[in-house]
């Protein structure tokens, strides 16, 4: 080869070798973020909604637009776009469509004619450092009528611990137009809002919609209200949520609670405030069979404490020193917080106890039968009772311990040697010991 090649080709060799180099420096340049600069701390926020907030549009067939002020990951913070979303009036299933820097909304069906939209977007937005939008956002547009001023809010909560439930489907629906579900959902404490409704009377559902097919199944827990609205109304609602249940509630144990009163648990809940009248019992002694008469009465927790008040009353006492422990159930309290004891609404917890208390203790050491009927459980269902066993424990008959004369020898011991006592004290002694004895 002769030099002039040789030449060439070492030139050819370089140019490939930088190529080589190139690529591979290309290649990690795509695969990680660019050097340099501070980190991006701050979330993506809305700059752009189609169409406007508050705008009167005779018909709208493009889909609701929510641009962001950057790039959002293709997923949100927790969830689904769908579950993000929230379209009402609602007209079917929602499409959620992610865009480089925002979101395309369209229900199943299209926005129809003669409706004041609400769309809701939760905060789980993210840009692509994982910075989430601060707020929901909220956009509200007519389709046709004007705008009235009228409020619908409202706290779902749970009828057995009395607290707030979160993502339950709130429905609220007018006896003039049937056809149309004003949709919201709740926050994260239990709140829901459903702004500029049309005046008119409502039927309000709240449900967990467990399954996710927007309506509510057998099985789901649910609470209804109602109420009507004016023009210029502002109505808050209080909606406890129950599961359904068809079924009465059944004797599970008995217990001596204490001396003069026997704890009855069941396998349902009891409305503290409903009636005890009509509730029958018997207590027979196991092993005969034979009735034992010494009930005054089933109570409620809050029905014991008053029995009690009135017994110390009579006798002269004061009532705030009643130590009857009588058990009150609640939901479970945060860190630092007392256990709740009442609901949104003011009323005492359920509970699943009934208190039988006794005129005079029952025998020590014997077993009995309990048999209750006619209770009423949370949901009005009556007919509920059955029968348990309760046992006694025997009386303790061991005798006291003998006294401990080792002890007591020693106690004599140090006495002596310490000094004699004199009115109760001890006077020190000062021994002398030879020097053999040390």
């Amino acid at each position: 080869m002769t030099r002039r090649g040789r030449v060439l080709s070492e030139a050819l060799r370089g140019v490939g070798l930088a190529f080589i180099v190139g690529g591979v420096a290309l290649g990690c340049a795509r695969a990680s973020a660019p050097p340099g600069g501070p980190p991006d701390e701050l979330p993506p926020f809305l700059v752009e909604t189609s169409p406007d907030t508050f705008a009167l549009l005779e018909g709208w067939d493009g889909p609701v637009v929510f641009r962001f002020s950057e790039r959002i990951s293709e997923r949100p913070a927790a969830g689904t776009w769908v579950d993000a979303v929230t379209v009402s009036p609602e007209s079917g299933p929602v499409e959620v469509r992610h865009r480089r820097d925002a979101l395309e909304i369209r229900p199943e069906g299209g926005f129809r004619r003669g409706q004041v939209y609400r769309i809701s977007l939760k905060s789980v937005v993210r840009d692509l450092f994982g910075n989430v939008l601060f707020d929901p956002f909220e956009l509200v547009f007519s389709t046709g009528p004007a705008f009235d001023e009228a409020v619908l809010a409202g706290l779902v909560w749970d009828r057995i611990t009395g607290e707030g439930l979160r993502d339950h489907r709130v429905e609220a629906v007018a006896s003039s137009d049937t056809g149309v579900v004003h949709l919201a959902r709740t926050d994260s404490t239990g709140i829901f809002t459903l702004r500029y409704l049309p005046p008119g009377q409502f039927q309000v559902t709240a449900y967990q919609d467990r399954n996710r097919n927007r309506r509510l199944d057998p099985s789901e827990p649910r609470g209804r209200d109602g109420t009507e609205l004016s023009p210029v109304d502002t109505v808050v609602l209080s909606v406890p949520v129950l599961a359904p249940d068809t079924t009465p509630a059944i004797l599970a144990s008995a217990a001596l609670q204490d001396s003069l009163s026997i704890r009855l648990t069941f396998d349902d809940a009891l409305d503290p405030v409903s009636p005890t009248e009509g509730v029958t019992w018997e207590i027979l002694r196991e092993v005969d069979s034979i009735p034992i008469l010494t009930g005054r009465g089933i109570f409620h927790s809050g029905g014991v404490d008053s029995l009690r008040n009135a017994d110390r009353i009579a006798a002269g006492q004061d009532p705030a020193e009643d130590t009857v422990p009588s058990p009150r159930p609640g939901g479970a309290p945060g860190r630092g917080q007392a256990p709740r004891t009442t609901t949104p609404d003011g009323r005492p917890l359920p509970e699943r106890t009934l208190f039988l208390v006794l005129s005079t203790p029952l025998e020590a050491g014997q077993g009995y039968l309990m048999e209750v009927e006619n209770v009423t459980n949370i949901h009005g269902i009556g007919g509920g009772g059955g029968r348990a066993r309760l046992v006694l424990p025997a009386p303790d008959t061991t005798p006291p311990p003998a006294p401990d004369t080792v002890a007591d020898t020693l106690t004599d011991t140090l006495r002596l040697v310490l000094g004699e006592g004199v009115g109760g004290r001890l006077r020190p002694r000062v021994l002398r010991l030879s020097p053999g004895e040390r």
